[in-house]
């Protein structure tokens, strides 16, 4: 609620958290694979953020095109995306987005 000093949250407040992270689309891409014609419900509220997928230690690689291996890049890309400070990032991003928005105000 608004009273008693609680603060609501925007619907917007977490998209684009990061660069083209809308929480429109799934992360996994087993979740098309598995069940053709898979959409995420844009109306819900909660979104499959892949910000909130890496904090939770879910890294989903980028799709393979059929017939082709995945090669160093992937093993690399891998390695780097695990070292990354995950809480630590995503809490400046809120942090920032919140002195932002207090700026506007």
């Amino acid at each position: 609620g608004k009273g008693g000093g609680d603060e609501t949250v925007d619907d917007d407040l977490l998209v684009n958290l990061f660069p083209g992270d809308t929480g429109a689309d799934t992360p996994n891409i087993a979740n098309k694979l598995r069940v053709a014609g898979f959409e995420y419900d844009r109306s819900r509220r909660d979104r499959p953020y892949r910000w909130a997928q890496h904090l939770a230690g879910l890294d989903f690689l980028a799709p393979v095109p059929v017939g082709r291996a995945p090669g160093a890049d992937a093993e690399t890309g891998v390695a780097k995306h695990q070292q990354q400070a995950r809480v630590r990032n995503v809490l400046a991003a809120l942090r920032a987005r919140m002195a932002s928005r207090s700026a506007l105000k």
